[in-house]
């Protein structure tokens, strides 16, 4: 952030484009290079407004504008597709409507592409009706609030998961605006504020206190009866158009769908703007705005091209039945669209001279600048330029985040002959110093000003102190909440059906039960405190088999499974410890080097990354041989850690191995490779098909030579004829998919070579636990902060919404993945496809086909050559291709929500917007499960309980990877949790490791002890009973008691009761007691064994309580405790403590 010499009054070049701005002049400034135009419109007077020719450069601007201004600048994203109606909100939407909100705020400037300004806005004075901004001390009651948010398009849930939701309990508002990435917390005392709070995601505890917060509409067009009647009256004038049969029913069809949707609030309306009044752009900004157009010629290209495509797609999807004839009117007039803002000031900034049709300046000035050399890899250039800068009278000034980092420049360049000072903050002009601990992203040098900058990032790969980005922590378990209907497993009895949450009263007092269907109609209601001895069934896809009421026939079953997972114990643990007395090369560590190879890495490491490659460095630099395996989605940056393990090794004289199971894969990592090593005298070579005999013989005799550091191959770098000189490092990817002969000679190849093996599908974090000791395993679970999110649809199927999709990517130079998961008519669905869309190449891929036609069409889609891949839902595996956008899934309610989100992960890893459609046929009628999970993918968060269960879904197939396809056959048998139990048993059988088995304590309690409707709603009741049941002690237990309190408000007093008991129980466990039974009188502990005895605590306590407290054997052993006619919850307290003192 500059706050001194960001002042373009200071430069005499500058100052005169401020002087014909400040007398009205719509102003033009020519031989303007990028960088300088951040800089100029970053020091301006006023509210300025960059437009962008494109998204990319606009998140460029938005990037350096923000870095040079200390932030404030705001990005107004273009909602390209309010054509296609469609399920939930927008994230666009809520983006639009938050900057819209900023800059009614005060917020410094905005930042847009050319196309936004084309589109309509909410209607200005309905959007102002609609904000409010709540304080701490605000008086405003719970019921006003909740009406308030309803109108304004927020949705009313029981647990506020995603943006646009909120929820309220008693006294407690918890609200997800789009300005935070976690809810908003409003604590009430009748109807004052008490406090205002964000809230943590995975806690959902209260945390960083804030001043207020902001309130606003998040809707398109007004909600509510206004906006019925307008839709039921579109019913009626579509009937009146000239339209075929087919595009009438599908009119209507999508009427009906719509009606219901903008009922529930649901839909996002952005369908139906051109039917209610609207506002562009031009009415939000403040009076002060100066408009800075970034090369007039090109913004007026790009919005020319967008009517173009809009007009074409307008004509497309009339003539079909998606939209009406007045959704010409989604955009402004394309003759109108710059008058909007001909009142503001304006500035346009343009490396040549040239004319436009839409900006006739009325004052010029003519700059002179050059951009400025990359200095990342040449800091002995940069002493070289900066020497001749001053030579020649220039101001220099060189850019770093901190001084340390600043001061070891300064050293580098004195190493260069180049002598510089240092200053700790930053200057009031230019020249005192040249080097300056403060941040500039990008530089320039301007000849007019005599100044040249030079940024931080022209000279060092990522900003400093990016490593250290903190995660939110995460609860080491994520339990799945059972749902009726879900299959579960049952420690005893096997595996049943959830028949869901049932509340009973008996002599015992009214409690809730989980009801657990078994084979033959049998069932068993599990007491939810007992909740631990049941976990959601997680085998595979298909149902399992239900048990049979018992347990004897689970237990055989059980005890066949552990038989066979202590024979693979023995086999893990015999080859762990043949590795663990091998020895091979410790690496030595450069530091210099290896900060400069990390410093070189474009991105920002995620903590996962950076603890998977301090193990392997670990792992590198001891004398054991490293068989590891690194696990990790696509794209979430397992080859970058790889290709540190990689550097290290070749930068101590070995040789490295990339071996992947496709050619594509390896074409992948040889390009990431050859790229990333480039400026370290490393020497890449890819041997596979692609290569020609000729280039294949050179590598190989290069190879032996040791003439080539990393070779990257297919099963071709396993045959006989290729020798490496030296081979230190192997990197298997996706070893699964190699075939037996190849797995064969890998054994051969793998002997004294360290190995890091990488797979794309996620394994359970408690599998690697149990596998801890037999393997060596690290995860990266989380994706890279600087991905592009998705746009997701959810519509049903139609040609016309096939071929707009396709065409739209076409014209922005993307690729599409087109998946139709039916291989017996895949080949003439893409026949069809070609008929549908002749403009566009098309290649079909499936696993059915040959191997090598197969490989050459995904190739050749890699490389640009086709444009739309009609594939199967082969592309889950591993396939990174940056410039497919757009994914269209058909009869994505047949698929399941894990393959769901692997899909979508394919797409969004360029710098573009990407687009996802799961499609549905017209006029099916979807099961309930598929609409929720169709709507689920459409409004994906990680916070959501959707996200996680994906993730299981997907970690237990990559379970099924990592142990092979037997042992997954097992899991199926008794479900995935209750299989890492066994597999933990068997290890430490083996091990000679006492397995701690808990006591599996039961408490009857003559007290009410349930969650009541009006409390906590049964769909998140599950993971309070989970909760309950994993308590560990009596701190735990108050933990969860004011994690209720702040959430939900004051427990009511069964649900106080339930925490006593699950607390009780979990104590008289540890105690030894199997049974406790409590009633008004008094209590009764049965010991399961009287070596529990043996406790000096007990004996303490019963001497203290000696009147009311006794031991007796007449029936079983046990300890009889007597109360004073208490009430219920009284003589529970009073047994918690006593069963507190034994611990």
């Amino acid at each position: 952030m500059l706050n001194r010499l960001n002042k373009l009054s200071r430069y005499p070049a500058y100052k005169e484009i401020l002087d014909c701005l400040r007398s009205g002049k719509r102003t033009a400034a020519f031989g303007v290079c990028k960088y300088e135009k951040f800089f100029v419109a970053g020091g301006l007077d006023g509210f300025p407004v960059y437009v962008a020719p494109d998204f990319v450069s606009a998140q460029e601007a938005l990037r350096c504008l923000n870095d040079l201004t200390g932030g404030g600048f705001v990005y107004i994203p273009y909602n390209e597709d309010t054509l296609l109606f469609r399920q939930g909100t927008g994230r666009l939407r809520l983006e639009i409507n938050s900057a819209l909100d900023k800059i009614l705020s005060g917020a410094r400037g905005a930042v847009l592409a050319a196309d936004a300004l084309a589109a309509r806005y909410p209607d200005r004075n309905a959007f102002e009706r609609g904000r409010r901004t709540l304080k701490k001390g605000d008086t405003v009651s719970v019921s006003f609030l909740a009406r308030f948010l309803s109108e304004n398009g927020f949705r009313r849930v029981s647990a506020v998961e995603k943006a646009g939701e909120f929820s309220i309990k008693g006294d407690i508002a918890d609200i997800f605006t789009p300005d935070y990435d976690s809810p908003v917390r409003l604590d009430f005392f009748d109807d004052e504020i008490e406090s205002i709070k964000l809230v943590d995601k995975e806690t959902f505890r209260s945390g960083e206190e804030l001043d207020g917060v902001s309130l606003y509409p998040l809707f398109s067009v007004p909600r509510g009866e206004e906006q019925k009647s307008v839709a039921k009256s579109l019913v009626d004038s579509s009937a009146k158009q000239k339209l075929s049969a087919d595009a009438r029913a599908r009119q209507g069809a999508l009427l009906d769908e719509m009606l219901p949707s903008l009922e529930n609030g649901t839909a996002d309306n952005g369908w139906l703007m051109p039917f209610f009044p609207c506002s562009d752009l031009s009415e939000f900004l403040p009076q002060n705005a100066v408009m800075v157009w970034d090369e007039p010629k090109m913004l007026s290209d790009k919005l020319n091209r967008t009517y173009d495509e809009f007009f074409m797609r307008i004509a497309n999807l009339l003539a079909v039945g998606e939209i009406l004839p007045e959704h010409t009117a989604q955009l402004v007039p394309r003759e109108k669209v710059f008058d909007n803002f001909l009142s503001f000031s304006q500035l346009a900034l343009m490396s040549i001279a040239g004319s436009d049709t839409f900006f006739n300046p009325t004052a010029a000035v003519s700059l002179k600048s050059t951009p400025l050399f990359n200095y990342k890899f040449n800091i002995r250039q940069l002493g070289e330029d900066i020497k001749r800068w001053k030579l020649n009278g220039y101001k220099v000034g060189v850019f770093c985040d901190d001084l340390a980092r600043g001061q070891r420049l300064a050293e580098a360049l004195g190493e260069a002959d180049c002598q510089v000072t240092v200053s700790s903050k930053e200057p009031d002009e230019l020249g005192e110093n040249t080097v300056i601990a403060a941040r500039l992203a990008r530089g320039f040098v301007s000849h007019s000003n005599k100044i040249a900058l030079v940024g931080g990032d022209d000279v060092f790969s990522k900003p400093v102190g990016q490593n250290a980005r903190k995660l939110a922590k995460k609860r080491d378990k994520v339990f799945l909440s059972l749902e009726k209907g879900d299959y579960a497993v049952h420690e005893v009895h096997g595996i049943g059906l959830c028949d869901g949450v049932h509340t009973l009263t008996g002599s015992f007092g009214t409690k809730d039960f989980i009801k657990l269907l078994f084979r033959d109609g049998e069932a068993v209601y599990v007491p939810v405190e007992n909740t631990d001895m049941l976990s959601k069934y997680g085998g595979g896809e298909s149902a399992p088999r239900l048990s049979r009421l018992g347990g004897a026939e689970f237990e055989k079953v059980k005890a066949k499974v552990k038989s066979n997972l202590k024979e693979m114990a023995i086999d893990l643990l015999k080859l762990y410890a043949a590795r663990r007395n091998s020895r091979g090369f410790a690496y030595k560590t450069d530091e210099y080097l290896d900060e400069e190879f990390a410093a070189a890495f474009p991105f920002t490491e995620t903590d996962d990354q950076l603890k998977c490659i301090e193990e392997i460095d670990a792992d590198l630099k001891s004398t054991r041989i490293m068989d590891r395996l690194l696990v990790g989605d696509v794209g979430f940056g397992k080859t970058e850690v790889a290709m540190r393990a990689a550097f290290k090794v070749v930068s101590n004289g070995f040789q490295a191995a990339f071996l992947a199971p496709t050619t594509i894969l390896a074409e992948q990592h040889y390009n990431t490779l050859k790229q990333r090593m480039e400026h370290f005298d490393v020497k890449v070579a890819c041997l596979n098909r692609f290569r020609t005999a000729a280039e294949q013989k050179k590598i190989i005799k290069e190879l032996s030579e040791g003439k080539i550091d990393i070779a990257v191959g297919t099963h071709r770098l396993l045959s006989k004829d290729v020798r490496f000189k030296n081979l230190g490092l192997l990197v298997l990817d996706e070893e699964q998919r190699f075939g037996v002969e190849d797995k064969e000679k890998l054994k051969v190849i793998k002997t004294g070579v360290d190995v890091l093996t990488m797979s794309a599908t996620p394994i359970p974090r408690t599998l690697h636990m149990a596998l801890t000791g037999m393997r060596d395993i690290s995860t990266i679970a989380t994706p890279p902060k600087e991905r592009v999110a998705v746009e997701s649809y959810v519509t049903a199927q139609s040609d016309a919404l096939i071929r707009d999709i396709i065409l739209r990517e076409f014209n922005r130079q993307g690729q599409v993945f087109l998946v139709y998961n039916r291989v017996e008519t895949i080949d003439l669905f893409a026949a069809r496809l070609k008929n549908l869309v002749p403009e566009v190449k098309i290649a079909v891929a499936h696993g059915q086909m040959n191997e090598v036609a197969l490989e050459n069409n995904i190739y050749k889609f890699s490389r640009g050559l086709f444009d739309v891949l009609v594939c199967s839902t082969i592309i889950e595996n591993g396939i990174d291709m940056p410039n497919a956008n757009t994914l269209v899934v058909c009869d994505a309610d047949r698929l399941g929500l894990s393959q769901l989100y692997q899909l979508r992960g394919r797409v969004g890893r360029g710098s573009r917007l990407a687009f996802a459609y799961f499609l549905y046929r017209d006029g099916k009628i979807l099961s309930e499960t598929a609409y929720k999970r169709l709507c689920g993918i459409a409004e994906y968060s990680e916070l959501g309980s959707g996200f996680k269960i994906a993730m299981k879904d997907l970690e237990i197939r990559g379970a099924g990877n990592v142990l092979g396809r037997e042992q997954h056959g097992h899991m199926q048998k008794v479900g995935y949790d209750m299989y890492v139990k066994l597999l933990n048993e068997a290890v430490g059988e083996i091990e000679g490791r006492p397995v701690q088995k808990t006591l599996n304590t039961t408490v009857e309690a003559d007290a009410d002890a349930y969650v009541p409707d009006d409390y906590i709603d049964k769909d998140n009741r599950m993971t309070l009973y989970q909760r309950l049941a994993e308590l560990t002690g009596k701190e735990e237990a108050d933990r969860l008691a004011d994690e209720l309190r702040e959430i939900y408000g004051e427990p009511p007093q069964e649900v106080k009761n339930l925490l006593e008991i699950a607390l009780i129980k979990r104590l008289a466990s540890k105690a030894g007691f199997e049974r406790v039974r409590v009633d008004k009188k008094g209590a009764e502990l049965d010991f399961a064994d009287k070596k529990y005895l043996d406790n000096p605590a007990l004996f303490a306590e019963m001497e203290r309580r000696k009147n009311t407290c006794r031991l007796d054997a007449s029936k079983k052993l046990s300890v009889q405790i007597g109360f004073d006619g208490k009430n219920a919850s009284a003589n529970l307290h009073s047994l918690e403590n006593f069963l507190l003192a034994l611990s």
